[in-house]
């Protein structure tokens, strides 16, 4: 039997398909595994995941899916992230500064803000010191029950913008914000889901209780929570940044949450 043309060309269109899929799956799954790299400060296995993923998809694409949960694909953004880890600035300002870069953050102004404060503080480390940046101390709270559950996606190394409710010189935190941080760092984010944060006077303290909740919310969803739990932790963040251009502290927060925050409108 005779092919036409047109058969022959949705065959060959099917075969390219076939060929370009295996591709694609090879850059997701190593641009979310390069990201679970970050988030647990090994960045040997970050930077080469990332760049692996950055080797098969050069180019911007709509988004990446990470445990249900569509997100951007900012590789270079990361691997900038994992140079500031290791406090080399360098290659830290190479990355957010490449054009790809620039392009692929060109919807997310509040990631760019980000690069720019962290490239500000950067700290250069000595040759062949790999170990995380000093970290700030985080509060913690007498219950044991608040040290880090496991699959807890806190970050390893701060960036030094601190977003943590602190006591200030003007006013201690309310309680229930405290409580909320310690729920949230101790993995309990059911609870830290709970806050209102419509009750809080000060604009300050709303804002942090805005940004608990939409990451609170934003874990559950990756824990296997109902994704309608997306949107509110999205309309959560755009009601703390609203409030608050400070960006997420990465001793704190994921860098699928920050993504994720620096993401929303």
């Amino acid at each position: 039997m005779r092919v036409g043309s047109r058969q022959l060309g949705m065959i060959v269109l099917a075969a390219a398909l076939l060929v370009a899929m295996p591709a694609w799956a090879d850059f997701a799954s190593d641009y979310v595994a390069g990201l679970a790299a970050l988030d647990h400060g090994d960045y040997a296995q970050a930077e080469q995941y990332l760049k692996k993923a950055l080797d098969a998809q050069s180019n911007p694409v709509g988004s990446v899916n990470i445990g249900g949960n569509e997100q951007p694909y900012l590789p270079h953004h990361f691997l900038g992230m994992v140079a500031f880890r290791r406090g080399d600035c360098t290659t830290a300002g190479a990355e957010w500064g490449s054009a790809m870069n620039r392009r692929m953050l060109a919807r997310f102004n509040q990631l760019r803000l980000q690069e720019q404060q962290l490239l500000g503080k950067c700290q250069p480390r000595a040759a062949g010191n790999d170990e995380k940046p000093a970290t700030g101390q985080v509060p913690s709270s007498s219950n044991p029950e608040s040290q880090a559950a496991p699959g807890n996606p806190v970050a390893a190394a701060p960036t030094g913008d601190t977003v943590k409710p602190t006591a200030t010189a003007h006013a201690a935190p309310p309680a229930s914000l405290v409580r909320t941080f310690d729920d949230y760092v101790a993995g309990r984010y059911s609870q830290a889901a709970r806050i209102d944060p419509a009750v809080l006077t000060d604009p300050r303290a709303r804002f942090h209780a805005y940004l608990l909740r939409s990451a609170a919310r934003f874990a559950l969803v990756r824990l296997g929570a109902d994704k309608v739990l997306l949107d509110d932790a999205r309309h959560d963040a755009s009601a703390a940044k609203a409030l608050e251009r400070t960006v997420p502290d990465a001793a704190v927060f994921s860098s699928s949450f920050r993504a994720f925050y620096g993401s929303a409108q």
